[in-house]
């Protein structure tokens, strides 16, 4: 039986599970999970306790963590755009294009805000952004 079909089944006795009020209702419940449904299903048996806590995790999702670290300064958009302008410049290395491409800005037609963007790119970020067009080029 795959993890999926486990789930579903865990997430029919959870919800069953939930709704029982007794304390009595619940330890039925819990012995014929226990004995009955989890043998005829080819689950190995589980303690008391983890099946309670199986059953609970069942029904709440799991909390999504935003990710960690500092959020993008620089967005798909602006890379596009400074991959098309280090082409149109023919290629240079991040330094270079550091200190050129406020020249080939004036005559690239793009959005203020990107250009600006390009503008306050570092050259060593300038060089991280380009490394794969770099490798796609030698090939």
């Amino acid at each position: 039986m795959d993890q999926k079909s486990k789930e579903a089944i865990f997430y029919q006795l959870a919800a069953s599970y939930n709704w029982l009020e007794s304390k009595k209702e619940k330890m039925e419940m819990l012995r014929n999970i226990e004995e009955i449904i989890l043998p005829k299903l080819g689950i190995e048996p589980m303690h008391r306790k983890s099946l309670i806590r199986r059953l609970r995790k069942a029904i709440v999702p799991p909390k999504v963590k935003p990710p960690r670290g500092r959020k993008p300064k620089y967005h798909d958009l602006d890379k596009h755009h400074l991959k098309q302008v280090w082409k149109l410049s023919g290629f240079p290395c991040g330094k270079r294009l550091k200190t050129i491409i406020n020249e080939w800005l004036e005559y690239y037609d793009c959005a203020s805000d990107i250009k600006k963007h390009l503008r306050s790119m570092s050259a060593s970020q300038m060089d991280i952004y380009l490394k794969q067009a770099k490798i796609d080029l030698q090939f």
